[in-house]
């Protein structure tokens, strides 16, 4: 089939929206095309549109067909809206509360637009701001939440509105909605809790990919055999070994002395230093710990494609460390997110921050060690190491104590080296097929209709 009659195919086929709430990391791009690819598999025929702007440059890396616009518009409208004078009639202490309730109203009115529309078929009521997602949802067989940590309100108490809101409007306009590979928390404010749990009750499966993020939907009061820990979509992203073998040699030759071993490092802390309250100087001392001894190299990997503090924080430690140990310090852009797998599995350990640099790692039974410093970070990491059978290969960057901590976990990793990797390895097959629940209900789902 050429591609003409295949684009024709696919504009004919099943419409699936795909929301996601990501930054536009080589993590998210890797959830993202694997699912794409997973689903393209069994729906040869399947049109995919992906929520957000963002992901409108990447859609040759995840093989997408278009973009909508979500609900983040038209809540942010609200907010502006209030901000721009109607909350001087509030006393300070009262605002952020007569906020809650005029976002909870706007929300009444996504939702009694989409029952309008329903039953009488009209779209008069649909806000102007909410058009491009009512379309989407109107020609699709279903919404698919990919997955990711961005139910939280650890960074912007809205950030989950949108998300959680356009699962509500997709089940009253009776659309199916999947959750998948979901992070969930930490949740502070009370209104974020209700739209957590409105919005995981509108679907009929949930995939979460730690068992902590499974409780807190408990606690949120959703509970019921469609919500189910099975990992991240991005654990079997394909990468030949042939390919890890070029990367290895490549990174090999990019070192002036070939290295014994090449640890991979992702110092995402020190990109986000003023919002995690940390010092980048961090960085070094890792560095120093994991790179001191003779015959080590170290590879930085950035996972951000759409920051350059990330690099920057790099660049500062190769030059405060040139002429010292570990002075072996090379950066590897990748901008691919098969690449950036490549590359970290051809490496011997990667410690760091980033939950999908930690993933490619395990999921190429390449051993990693953990580093956080909040708790929105403790509870990807420890989750994420949970699965993979590593429990004990994190680091509180928040403890008085943590030097010594990383050179424990290190010694101790480096120790029991070929053991670790062997689990990893022992794994894979069992979780690849834990992660795909959520896609077979999907297919099922796209297929019920057809």
């Amino acid at each position: 089939m050429n591609s003409e009659s295949q684009a024709g195919s696919r504009r004919a086929g099943t419409r699936i929206c795909v929301e996601h709430s990501g930054m536009g990391t080589l993590g998210d791009i890797a959830m993202l095309r694997n699912v794409t690819r997973k689903l393209r598999e069994q729906l040869p025929d399947t049109v995919f549109s992906f929520r957000g702007d963002e992901v409108r440059a990447y859609i040759p890396l995840i093989d997408g067909d278009g973009t909508f616009q979500g609900l983040q518009d038209y809540y942010e409208g609200v907010k502006r809206w209030f901000v721009s004078g109607p909350h001087k009639l509030f006393p300070k202490k009262g605002r952020a509360r007569a906020l809650d309730a005029l976002i909870v109203l706007a929300t009444w009115r996504l939702l009694a637009a989409a029952r309008f529309e329903r039953l009488l078929g009209s779209k008069a009521l649909c806000p102007r701001e909410a058009r491009s997602f009512f379309a989407a949802i109107r020609e699709s067989r279903l919404l698919f939440s990919a997955g990711g940590g961005g139910m939280t309100d650890a960074f912007l108490y809205d950030d989950l509105f949108a998300p959680c809101a356009e699962a509500m409007v997709a089940k009253v306009l009776g659309k199916p909605v999947v959750f998948s590979g979901q992070g969930i928390g930490p949740i502070r404010c009370r209104l974020g809790k209700k739209f957590a749990r409105r919005g995981l009750s509108a679907a009929c499966c949930v995939t979460f990919r730690e068992r902590e993020s499974l409780g807190t939907a408990g606690l949120l009061g959703v509970k019921g055999p469609q919500l189910l820990c099975t990992g991240d979509d991005a654990h079997d992203l394909p990468v030949s070994q042939d390919r890890v073998k070029s990367a290895r040699k490549r990174l090999e030759e990019m070192f002036e002395a070939t290295p014994r071993q090449i640890i991979a490092v992702n110092a995402r802390w020190a990109a986000y230093a003023e919002s995690e309250g940390q010092d980048p100087g961090i960085l070094l001392d890792v560095c120093r710990a994991v790179g001191s001894a003779p015959g080590v190299g170290i590879i930085f990997v950035p996972m951000l494609t759409n920051d350059s503090a990330e690099v920057a924080a790099y660049r500062v430690v190769q030059e405060k460390l040139c002429g010292s140990p570990p002075s072996n310090i090379l950066c590897d852009l990748r901008a691919d997110p098969v690449e950036a797998k490549a590359c970290v599995a051809a490496s011997d350990l990667a410690v760091g921050m980033s939950y999908h640099f930690l993933l490619f790692a395990l999921s190429s039974g390449v051993p990693g060690l953990g580093l956080y410093a909040s708790e929105y970070y403790r509870q990807k990491l420890e989750g994420e190491m949970e699965r993979y059978g590593c429990t004990e290969s994190v680091v509180d960057l928040r403890r008085s104590g943590w030097r010594q901590d990383l050179n424990r976990c290190f010694l101790s990793i480096m120790d029991r080296y070929h053991d670790i990797a062997s689990t990893l390895r022992g794994r894979q097959e069992a979780l690849s097929r834990e992660i795909g629940v959520s896609l077979e209900r999907t297919i099922a789902l796209a297929r019920d209709d057809q």
